[in-house]
């Protein structure tokens, strides 16, 4: 087993090194796994040829995506501390949940369409601009998400539909600044905007099924979150972070940033890590939507409670562990 040793002098040959290894491993995994589609060549032949046209970014096979450059693959390697075979079982496993499932396919704007309404009108959170280290940025409204509403009137497999298309949206983000900005952009930053929260969503089944959700997404999208920004943070978030705290990792702790409760100083800190013209009104910035919208609802969905119409669809299966056979 190779380990990448932090502070010694050769960590960036040792970084180089593990790098190769892993392409090298990783490399015959996918062409083991992929003999069924003789157009899979793995990491060496991957170009990401999407463009802003493509929106579906349907078209590029899905482990040919996956398997992509030196700075991306370094994420797999980080998530695991450079624990190389750590890194190499990392990838493989999630290379193997994206040969059965095909995540890509959630960006059709069908697979959209396909989601249960309740999901696409109360599911909160929207992409908004890009930081000052051109990533982009998510502003999640966690108090406006009203998720035992959605776990009674959601499947559980709908739910994880919407949260990997997300992560799907965000990795396309990523490549377009790449080529945007002609350097590598890997990740993003999430403002966690906690207004509203109460002791409700300290409610067992809820909490259960949401790190769940962070839990499959860290093991499939590693190092996607590069920093998360927590604002608004009511009085319950201690209490709610002591329970949520043991099954994050330690890689996710140590990117929770709370802001400071201040509204002044919260913004100003927004601001030191993205423009103005890149944060929601709302939150300090001058980004508004057309009707001058300072919450930016076209681009962020403000959530809500969920209509006591919509329960009903055998919602709760996915808490359990339940229901995890197709995101199709």
């Amino acid at each position: 087993m190779a380990h990448y040793v932090a502070g010694s002098s050769d960590n960036v040959q040792q970084e180089t090194i593990l790098l190769e290894q892993f392409k090298q491993q990783i490399v015959t995994h996918l062409l083991i796994t992929s003999t069924e589609d003789s157009r899979v060549h793995g990491v060496r032949d991957y170009q990401d040829n999407d463009t802003d046209e493509e929106d579906c970014d349907a078209t590029v096979e899905s482990a040919r995506r996956f398997a992509q450059t030196d700075d991306n693959l370094r994420r797999w390697l980080v998530a695991r501390n450079w624990d190389l075979d750590s890194a190499v079982a990392m990838y493989n496993t999630a290379a193997d949940f994206r040969l059965r499932h095909r995540p890509e396919r959630l960006l059709t704007p069908q697979a959209e369409q396909r989601l249960p309404e309740v999901l696409r009108r109360h599911l909160s959170g929207g992409f908004v601009g890009f930081d000052r280290s051109g990533r982009p940025v998510r502003v999640e409204l966690f108090g406006a998400l009203d998720l035992p509403g959605l776990l009674r009137a959601s499947r559980w497999r709908h739910l994880r539909r919407a949260k990997l298309r997300e992560c799907e949206l965000a990795l396309r983000l990523c490549r377009r600044q790449t080529r945007r900005l002609g350097r590598p952009v890997i990740g993003m930053t999430v403002i966690f905007d906690m207004a509203g929260a109460t002791a409700r969503f300290l409610w067992p089944p809820g909490v259960t099924a949401y790190l769940r959700l962070v839990r499959m997404l860290e093991d499939n999208y590693p190092e996607l979150v590069s920093q998360l920004l927590v604002v608004n943070s009511p009085t319950v978030f201690p209490l709610l972070y002591r329970l949520c705290q043991p099954l994050l990792s330690t890689a996710m702790r140590n990117k929770i940033h709370v802001l400071s409760s201040d509204p002044r100083q919260a913004t100003m800190e927004l601001l030191d890590r993205v423009a103005p013209d890149q944060l929601p009104a709302y939150l300090g910035g001058e980004l508004r939507d057309e009707n001058g919208d300072p919450r930016c609802s076209s681009k962020i969905c403000q959530g809500g409670r969920v209509a006591a119409g919509y329960y009903g669809n055998e919602s709760v299966d996915g808490a359990s562990g339940s229901g995890d056979s197709d995101i199709d």
